[in-house]
């Protein structure tokens, strides 16, 4: 994450946070706004207007959507969090070192075409 003035972080560094948060509140059933703040080193405000902007901007309906099988609910009343997205994206994938290096070779040789 590349930080930018004031350790605040730039669009990638926050959409990397964000990836990473939803999970981990999804696994734990919800989160407050400050237990998200704490764990992840999220500015309160800039947490709540991300979260915002993404669940705005998520249409379930739209397939071409990338997070349309995620749902973001946040509670104003008591800065509850809540994240269901399918068990696919909450858990991590295990990969053999064998499947890892395939996978490392197919993606090297696609790159190789471009």
């Amino acid at each position: 994450m590349s930080p930018s003035k004031a350790g605040e972080l730039d669009a990638r560094g926050r959409t990397l946070r964000l990836l990473s948060l939803l999970p981990w509140v999804a696994a734990r059933g919800g989160a407050t706004l400050s237990e998200i703040e704490k764990h992840f080193g999220y500015p309160n405000k800039r947490l709540y207007a991300d979260l915002t902007s993404l669940a705005d901007s998520n249409d379930p309906f739209d397939s071409n959507s990338p997070l349309s099988a995620v749902q973001i609910e946040i509670l104003t009343e008591d800065d509850e969090v809540r994240i269901i997205c399918p068990s696919w994206m909450a858990d991590p994938m295990r990969l053999s070192a064998a499947d890892a290096t395939r996978l490392f070779t197919a993606g090297s040789a696609m790159l190789s075409l471009f």
